[in-house]
């Protein structure tokens, strides 16, 4: 054999050996040095489609053991490292074609069972208005055997409706320095205030848990037909305000009487007109402050 041949390679003898054994690879050696020239070629050949086959087999392998874990292994081991394998091999289950089938309808059956569940949970606080649909046509001589239910979630659009107050007046006709009598308005129509109690709820409710600005709000009550410009719901704004002032300043003595206070102290832009014009911007404060001030 030749000096410069790839068998008297050691790094190829050593490739041969831990791909075939030490037996086995001497075999080729010898087979090699028999075949004389041209032989080692076809080795190399043989030898590089044999890695590349063993490369790709052993890809797919990963391949397949990763897609085994992620249909059928347990939560935890779902997304585990694919190199880390070896750790939760205890865990991982043997996977048998028509077993896998039958678990598979088990686990979607009680998948919808459970899904139904939780949506009548959902809606189990919800007025339910109950609809009979009767076949058509002459059902005098049928006799029913049972129902069909089949629930949906309807949604009825926001109105605005006009509460007109008629405040009758009346007078004693005998008594005539009895003056005139005249009905009351309710308590929660205060002052000459243009909106229920719920109006200004919704209005607060939209800008301080919802965060909406105040022209999103005018925008929604403008499509129900209410036309209020912005103005007009930041007096709501303020009503509400001064209505709770009172429930403020008891929630404020009891802070402040309080052994430590605890609060969110997170800095949020304020628009003071004394602060903020000297510094031609807003300025920080905190929940405390505000609380507190």
């Amino acid at each position: 054999m030749k000096s410069n041949s790839p068998v008297s390679d050691p790094s190829l003898r050593l490739c041969l050996i831990a791909m075939l054994g030490e037996e086995n690879a001497q075999r080729v050696l010898e087979l090699v040095h028999k075949l004389g020239d041209g032989s080692e070629e076809l080795v190399m050949l043989f030898i590089t489609e044999l890695i590349t086959a063993k490369e790709e087999i052993l890809n797919a392998q990963e391949k397949i053991d990763y897609l085994q874990r992620r249909l059928y292994g347990q939560n935890r081991e779902r997304f585990t490292d694919p190199d880390q394998t070896e750790i939760f091999d205890d865990y991982i289950p043997e996977v048998h074609a028509p077993e896998v089938e039958e678990e598979e309808e088990e686990v979607v059956k009680k998948r919808r069972k459970r899904r139904r569940r939780s949506r009548s949970g959902r809606y189990k606080d919800l007025p339910t208005v109950i609809i009979s649909i009767d076949p058509e046509g002459d059902l005098s001589h049928l006799r029913k055997i049972g129902e069909e239910v089949h629930s949906v979630l309807h949604f009825q659009p926001a109105r605005f409706v006009i509460l007109q107050y008629v405040r009758n007046k009346y007078v004693d006709p005998n008594d005539k320095e009895a003056g005139v009598l005249m009905g009351t308005l309710p308590d929660n129509i205060k002052g000459k205030r243009s909106a229920t109690a719920e109006t200004l709820t919704e209005v607060v409710i939209n800008k301080y848990v919802d965060h909406l600005p105040v022209d999103r709000t005018r925008k929604q009550f403008l499509r129900l037909g209410a036309d209020l410009p912005n103005s007009t719901l930041n007096d709501f704004c303020a009503h509400v305000a001064n209505d709770l002032k009172s429930l403020h300043e008891l929630l404020r003595q009891e802070v402040l009487d309080s052994e430590y206070i605890q609060a969110d102290e997170t800095r949020i832009p304020v628009r003071d007109p004394v602060k903020s014009k000297a510094l031609s911007k807003n300025h920080l404060g905190c929940t405390l402050h505000r609380l507190l001030c």
